[in-house]
């Protein structure tokens, strides 16, 4: 009965909205480690083999010794080059960039590996090797340079974590100097059928967590191509947001750079349930004008030369959306009615804190309406449309 009620609720939405509705980045070691090791080991076998068929027409030591080094580093860039590919074909055709655009990111990841094999990699299994022959000869030479091998894609991985965690932090610090002020918080997201209008929706999550009467208020979002990099798995977006009161039509502007991590929040008890909230932190600043038109034209120096470092295009895509809000010192909960979308509206709940509330009130919304849970920006949903 509750599948064929979700059925009949979200009969609007298509396939593309429901499809993948949650993407998790994952475990950022894990993912440095797969992503590295992959490479190691497509270098390691494309030397092998190589090597091994060149020896059949070559018997000069001196050439053979070059050739599985030199053969290897075109190892680490095929892999890059399929998912360059695998992106490419999956981006939406209104929002499709230049296979050139893809391909470029790709040489950049194979780069990458490239230089931490030769910088660290290399010179930590080359040492581990030695020393192990060195003190222990009598281990087996494919168990000690099985171990180095591997203690170097690990030790590339937790240098690369840090640095990068790093590089976070400092960002942060800039962000800060120029003006930006920050807010981390939780934020979990619901798609729900245009078929159950978001008054009803607000009115009966009011009235369950004694919550304030919701007022309405219109955003319109314009987000910007950048070349903003990513952090472990914090997804980055820059937007210009304009906010105009539903009642004095005053409209103000800010200027926003989000970072989003999605995970899975578990829980120590059993249930039926799953969460999947996003950490976000956001970075606003308050320009002298009120209301801006364009990014490009605040009158702050420094915040308007770094942002421009940042742009890649000058074209952007705009989202205008009515909002129903109401919220108290622990939570907000907002329903998000998105014009050039009619299929359905986003709710959303956030926290700064309080994760228990949270759960509580997503596991009601899961229970009451019938919804699709996803981690997915509304940003992301406009390119289907």
């Amino acid at each position: 009965m509750h599948k064929r009620g979700v059925q009949y609720h979200l009969d609007p939405l298509s396939k593309k909205e429901v499809e993948q509705p949650i993407k998790i980045p994952g475990n950022a070691f894990w993912n440095v480690f797969k992503r590295f090791g992959r490479d190691e080991t497509l270098a390691a076998l494309l030397d092998a083999l190589v090597t091994n068929f060149i020896s059949k027409f070559i018997f000069s030591p001196f050439i053979l010794s070059f050739i599985g080094p030199l053969i290897e580093k075109i190892g680490f860039f095929p892999m890059h080059a399929k998912d360059a590919w695998d992106s490419y074909k999956a981006s939406p055709k209104k929002h499709k960039q230049p296979f050139s655009f893809y391909f470029k990111k790709a040489l950049r990841g194979g780069t990458k590996s490239l230089l931490q094999d030769l910088f660290i990699h290399d010179p930590i299994y080359i040492f581990l090797v030695y020393m192990g022959i060195l003190y222990y000869p009598s281990l087996p030479i494919w168990l000690i340079a099985g171990t180095g091998y591997l203690i170097g894609i690990f030790m590339v991985s937790l240098l690369e974590i840090s640095f990068t965690e790093t590089a976070y932090f400092f960002f942060k610090k800039r962000m800060k100097r120029l003006g930006f002020t920050q807010e981390s918080f939780l934020e979990a997201r619901f798609l729900v059928s245009t078929r159950k209008r978001p008054s009803q929706v607000m009115s009966i999550i009011t009235k369950r967590f004694r919550l304030p009467p919701a007022r309405q208020v219109i955003y319109h979002d314009k987000y910007f191509h950048t070349n903003l990099r990513t952090y472990l798995g914090r997804m980055p977006k820059l937007r210009l947001r304009s906010v105009t009161n539903a009642v004095t039509n005053k409209i103000s502007s800010v200027i926003q750079i989000i970072y989003t991590k999605a995970y899975e929040e578990t829980s120590s008890t059993l249930e039926q349930h799953r969460y999947f909230p996003v950490k976000k932190e956001r970075f606003t600043f308050y320009p002298k004008q009120t209301r801006l038109k364009d990014i490009t034209s605040i009158k702050e120096k420094l915040v308007l030369a770094q942002l421009k470092r940042f742009l890649t295009k000058r074209d952007c895509y705009n989202i205008t959306f009515a909002r129903l809000v109401t919220h108290n010192q622990d939570i907000s909960i907002h329903t998000d009615k998105i014009k050039s979308i009619k299929q359905f509206y986003i709710i959303e709940i956030k926290t700064n804190k309080n994760i228990n509330l949270l759960k509580k009130i997503m596991r009601f919304i899961m229970v009451e309406f019938p919804v699709v849970q996803t981690t997915q920006e509304k940003s992301e949903f406009i390119k289907l449309y």
